[in-house]
Order: C-alpha cells, then structure tokens, then sequence
C-alpha cells in the first residue's frame, strides 16, 4: 500500500523534505564504474549541480500541493471557491449573493416639486453613497419619504440622521435625512456559510421530526434562523414548553409560509407552542391552528473603555467606527472581517449567550488603541440568552468611552 497519495486514512501528500530525502538517499547509491566512489548528495550547500538537481524537485512537491487541493474538492469540509457552487448546485441549491442595505429617508422642498428616481446621497464624508428608489413629490408641507439603496452590496451599519448630503442637487429639494434601516446588506456568502446551509439543505427530507421541520424552515425565503425543541415529557420542561408540544423559533419569513412548513413537517398528532398562530384549512375544509415565536429582542447596552495610544492613526471617527463594528459583528460574526475565529456560529444568533469577550475582535479592528475594558449589560463575562431570545445590538445603545 503507498505511503503517499491515496491512502486508507485519506490523502497523504509528500512534502518538498520527503522528496528531498527520497532523492538523496537515491542519489547517494550511485556509485562511479570507474572509481567505484559514491555522491555526497547535500541540498542545502552551494554546490551548483546539487541547486541544479533541486529546481525539479520543487516543481514536484508543488505537483503533490496541488493534487492535494483538487482531492480536497470531493470533501464537502474542505472544498473552497468552485467547487463549493459545485456541491451546492448537487443539492439544488446556489451560493446567496451579496445585497446591498436599504434606508428610509425622509426628504423636504418645495410643495408640490419632484425628485426624479436615482439622484445620489450620503454621509459627509461620502463614505457610504445610496441612491433614491423612487420618484417623489413633495406633499403640501414640503415634506416626502423615500427608500434608498446603497451603491454598493455588503453590510452598512448607519446611524439614523447621518445621510444628509445631497450628492445630485435638484431645483427645490432642501434636505435629506434617514430616518431608519429597513434593509441591512450582507456580503456574498462564504464557503462555510455555504456548507452548513448545504448540510441543512440535506437535512431537510429528514425523517426526525426536530431536524425536518428546522431543515425546511430555514429553507425558506427570508428566514435566517431557526429552531425547534420538542417536549416528549409529560411535564412543562426548563424551557417552559409544555408536555408534549413543539416549539418553532423564526427569524425573518412569511407567517404563513412558515405556519404551512411546520404543519406539513410535523406529526400528524403534533401540538404546537407559541405566541403567534396561523389558523390553516385542510382540503376537507377543517381548520389547523399552527403556533410559533419569534424571538423576543433584549437590548444589550455595551460600554467601552479605551486609550488611544496613537493618536496618528486612530480615525477621526474612531468611536463611531468601534459601535458599527459591534453592532456588524453580532449580525455577521468574524467573518465580516475576513477573520476565522472558530465559532460554530457567525454573531449572536437567537438562543446563543453573549460572550463579551467576543467583543474584542470588533473593537479591535480599529487601530491606534488598547482596551481598557467591555461591559454588557454591566457584565464582563457573559449574558445568558434563552433558546427564544436574540441579544439585540444597536449603536445608539453603545458608549465608547477614552480614558
């Protein structure tokens, strides 16, 4: 059985020293006619022949990464790039695109004047640019609302009341503001944000009951999360479920939608807990009341104490920079970032405790600084949230604070 390449316990690479050792043990048996005197064969001196005899053997374990990257393909936990569109499109699904975050504005001129679709808007520092959607007339208080889209895809974390430049003036348009998000973007989605839904996606015509009904729910246009926690006892459980029922927790989707998938994916003798009911009819016409939740929001109030130790290349708006990063990093995770941090999790999904240790990553993404401390709702360690909650972050709810 070979030492390399495709083995019982999977693909083994030689590495550029394993090659090495292989051809100078070789070369070390070739032995002169003449002389009978055998090569010294050593790769790290400057022997020209030796450096000479190395320039393939490079290539060679260069061949042996690359194989090791197309065998990585065929893995699901491995795969990167193509070849995850690649598994994806096995299972009938594709990679979620990056959509662009979408504001409310309200806009005031001249009674009775027009704003034409597409005229452009944003902070002062023309740092986020968004574009109006609509074509508006001003109402007889001069006053009109809009919705406007970023012109760039991605998550854009803005503070209500900071779009009011006026990129494209138009005769009688005064002023802009936002007043809220309605929309906040997302980036495309990454390979491993791509496999764990492939795997949901798979899940999904599961015979268990729990991994069936969460599998489709989260397939579902809209939704980004959701769980379920059966009570097969015969008492309320620590979760205040009672006896035999099902617990459905939703975040984002259509109630109906959601109502029908869980009515199609449960037993047929399945009661159902909740705060929100879907009366659904049968085809004979007999109603089914479907019950679910969806997570009850607790604001998190986060106070950061910092020292900026370079004043060079703290930002200006330094402060204002760490808030959006919280407030991105319990939606996205690390990954909004482009850091790895090892969580099974990207942010505070509902159900999931709030480490305030996380919160290093964001903050620390600002240079010119040292932490001093974090508290979350006054705590330096952990807030609990329980399977029907969602830690809600919002700027406005953030102090930075320089000390």
């Amino acid at each position: 059985m070979a030492d390399y390449g495709v083995t019982p316990e999977g693909w083994e690479a030689k590495r550029l020293a394993d090659i090495l050792d292989e051809t100078g043990a070789e070369l070390a048996e070739i032995v002169d006619p003449k002389t009978g005197n055998r090569l010294n064969p050593d790769f790290n001196s400057d022997d020209p022949a030796m450096q000479i005899v190395k320039v393939p053997l490079n290539q060679a374990a260069e061949g042996w990464e690359a194989s090791q990257l197309a065998y990585n393909q065929f893995n699901p936990l491995l795969a990167v790039g193509p070849a995850v569109d690649g598994l994806l499109t096995l299972t009938g699904i594709s990679r979620l695109p990056s959509t662009p975050t979408i504001l409310s504005v309200e806009m005031t001129g001249t009674a009775g004047a027009t704003v034409l679709a597409g005229q452009t808007i944003s902070d002062v520092f023309d740092s986020n640019l968004f574009t109006i959607d609509q074509t508006v007339t001003f109402d007889v208080l001069g006053v009109a609302t809009a919705t406007a889209t970023a012109t760039t895809n991605g998550p854009i974390i803005v503070t209500n009341g900071t779009i009011t430049k006026i990129k494209t003036p138009q005769p009688n348009w005064d002023s802009v503001t936002n007043v809220s998000t309605i929309v906040t973007g997302v980036n495309e989605e990454t390979d491993t944000q791509a496999e764990v839904r492939r795997r949901r996606s798979n899940a999904a015509p599961s015979a268990a009951p729990s991994d069936s009904v969460q599998a489709n729910l989260a397939n579902l246009e809209g939704v980004t999360f959701a769980r379920v926690k059966i009570n097969n006892t015969l008492t309320t459980d620590a979760n205040g479920i009672p006896a035999k029922q099902q617990a459905c927790i939703v975040l984002g989707g259509n109630d109906t939608e959601i109502a029908k998938t869980i009515l199609q994916r449960s037993g047929c003798t399945a009661e159902f807990f909740g705060d929100i009911e879907v009366i659904l009819f049968d085809a004979q016409g007999e109603p089914n009341p479907v019950r679910f939740s969806r997570p009850t929001q607790i604001t998190m109030t986060v106070d950061v104490d910092i020292t900026v130790v370079n004043s060079a290349i703290y930002p200006t708006d330094g402060d204002q920079q760490i808030k959006d990063n919280i407030v991105l990093y319990s939606l996205e995770g690390a990954d909004a970032f482009g850091i790895t941090d090892g969580f099974d999790q990207n942010g505070f999904p509902p159900g999931t405790d709030v480490v305030v240790s996380r919160l290093y990553t964001p903050v620390n993404q600002v240079p010119g600084h040292r932490i001093n401390s974090i508290t979350v709702n006054s705590s330096t360690t952990q807030i609990p949230i329980a399977f029907n909650e969602v830690a809600i972050f919002d700027s406005s709810n953030i102090t930075v604070t320089v000390s």
